[in-house]
């Protein structure tokens, strides 16, 4: 998974392999979307994960932002699928 690899360049494989178990279905969900992180938008993943999955998914969600792989998704866009 193209996405689980570059959180594991970004935490460590020690620290990455710990919570990829708990973010399974977040990471899959990225790679089901797009194989490039780089090409989903805020409304894909706003569409994809709604307002309860982006807060449920924070810490790998908020890792992939810092490391510019995501965009972030504004409150408006969140407001809008609700």
């Amino acid at each position: 998974m193209l996405h689980l690899k570059r959180i594991e360049h970004e935490l460590g494989p020690k620290t990455a392999n710990l919570r990829a178990g708990r973010h399974l279905f977040f990471f899959t969900e990225l790679e089901r979307l797009s194989s490039c992180p780089d090409n989903l938008t805020a409304d894909e993943l706003a569409k994809a994960f709604g307002a309860e999955g982006l807060r449920r998914y924070a810490a790998p969600y908020g890792s992939l932002i810092q490391a510019g792989l995501l965009p972030e998704v504004p409150t408006e866009i969140l407001e809008e699928i609700c």
